[in-house]
């Protein structure tokens, strides 16, 4: 998951709950504990995933519905979703439901697949339709033993680092190690570095 700081987190009750829940722009639920009029405690809901998705469930006047998390970000901090549009995460990352990481978009912008993304998933396709060259080019760009590139092992969750000019660069702890690929991927697309990135290598898995 994303790294949380409390102390600049941001809640708004979710629109059409009657002020019995709260979202944060950090992508977090919580249910308002109330007496009376007067709001007392607040406890956090434990979230799950679907189809890749973080997703919540709430009840309401009777009624319980699964929401997907990103959706109430958006709905609750940037308003309606405009007609013919949906939601978009920016890094691709769908744990990743941070309100700056979201945005209301096109179905064809959604789709939309940046130049660095296209070159990654060919040659995935590759290593995965021809096993030898996938063996090749692992050797030449090897993985450490959390099955990826630049991600290892730190106490109970996984340290992105990567290597620049000699100098080790910490670019975040994550509770996943594919969480923390999926930064030092960024990390490398964002400042251009030469490194073939662990989407390149097709360690997230064949495209599709």
């Amino acid at each position: 998951m994303i790294e949380i700081d409390e102390q600049t987190e941001r809640w708004k009750p979710v629109p059409g709950f009657g002020g019995w829940y709260d979202v944060s722009d950090m992508g977090r639920m919580r249910l308002s504990r109330a007496r009376g009029n007067i709001r007392v405690s607040h406890h956090i809901l434990k979230l799950f995933k679907k189809s890749g998705y973080l997703c919540v469930n709430l009840s309401y006047a009777g009624r319980k519905k699964m929401w997907y998390i990103h959706r109430l970000v958006l709905e609750t901090f940037r308003g309606p979703c405009p007609p013919e549009m949906e939601a978009i995460h920016i890094d691709e990352d769908r744990l990743n439901n941070s309100l700056r990481n979201l945005k209301w978009g096109t179905h064809k912008e959604n789709m939309g697949m940046p130049l660095a993304r296209r070159r990654n998933s060919k040659a995935a396709k590759l290593c995965y339709q021809n096993p030898e060259a996938r063996k090749k080019t692992s050797a030449s760009h090897p993985v450490g033993k959390s099955g990826y590139r630049g991600v290892v092992r730190n106490g109970r969750g996984w340290q992105a680092t990567i290597k620049v000019d000699g100098r080790m660069i910490h670019i975040g702890r994550f509770d996943s190690a594919r969480l923390a690929a999926l930064a030092w991927d960024r990390h490398v697309r964002k400042h251009k570095l030469p490194r073939m990135t662990n989407r390149g290598l097709g360690l997230f898995g064949p495209p599709v």
